[in-house]
């Protein structure tokens, strides 16, 4: 199943690509592609390229923590990117502007 092509997908899979030269066609990439092993065969020092590149890309910052389930798959790649991003965009609430 292919993802709906949306700006952080296309990103992504433009990031996988030209900036670190894996030789795939981005339209070609479903949300199940594996990033590691046999989809991508993305190693560690790839992975950790891959992430710099998308912090610096969509101005966000990732904790290890929140990279474990994340560089799994391009789909939930991109999620995660997309969940940063719309967090970074959300106004605080106003619980945290009385803290």
């Amino acid at each position: 199943m292919t993802l709906a092509r949306g700006p952080v997908s296309e990103r992504v899979g433009s990031l996988l690509t030209d900036v670190l030269g894996f030789p795939i066609d981005a339209d070609a990439l479903a949300d199940g592609t594996s990033l590691r092993g046999q989809g991508l065969g993305l190693d560690s020092v790839d992975l950790v390229a891959l992430i710099v590149e998308l912090e610096q890309a969509f101005d966000v910052s990732f904790e290890d923590d929140e990279l474990a389930g994340a560089v799994e798959t391009f789909g939930t790649l991109v999620a995660a990117v997309q969940a940063k991003i719309a967090r970074a965009s959300c106004p605080p609430t106003a619980v945290e502007e009385m803290a």
